[in-house]
Formats: C-alpha cells, sequence, structure tokens
C-alpha cells in the first residue's frame, strides 16, 4: 500500500459513516437531553436510521446539515446520496 492509500485508510477507520447519538452530540458539543428536547421539537433536521435499538445518524449528512446552518426538520433536503 502507498502512502496515500495508507492515509485514506486511516482516515475513514477514525470517521465513522454512521454516528449513534452519543457521538453525535459529542460532535455538536450538546447533551444527549438537548439534541432529544431540540429532536422532539423537530430543530434537528437529519432523521435517524434505526438498527435494532440503536439510533444512528449519517455523518455525512450531519455535516451538510451543519454547513448549511441546521434548518429545522421541515425546511432540510439532505442531496447526498447512499450512506
Amino acid at each position: 500500500m502507498n502512502k496515500k492509500s495508507m492515509s485514506l485508510c486511516e482516515t475513514t477507520q477514525a470517521q465513522p459513516l454512521l454516528l449513534g447519538v452519543t457521538d453525535l452530540c459529542r460532535l455538536l458539543g450538546i447533551s444527549r437531553a438537548t439534541y432529544f428536547t431540540q429532536k422532539a421539537a423537530g430543530r434537528i433536521g437529519p432523521l435517524e436510521l434505526k438498527f435494532g435499538k440503536k439510533l444512528l445518524l449519517r455523518r455525512a449528512e450531519i455535516e451538510a446539515w451543519v454547513a448549511a446552518g441546521c434548518p429545522t426538520r421541515r425546511q432540510w433536503q439532505w442531496k447526498g446520496g447512499g450512506v
């Protein structure tokens, strides 16, 4: 493997494609209570994916949502695809 390929692999391992609520809250700098309060009020745009009992969110969608200024769920439309 060359250095560029190795770097890509290391980056991918360090940044998962899907985030749990706890990891998302750490990334956004908010508490879990704030997350669930804001979600219930419709202020969190990205939708969760449910795997069993675990709630996950797409990292790419979260990054795009923040870059767009954190619009409400009603205003948010993610144009990404895949995971």
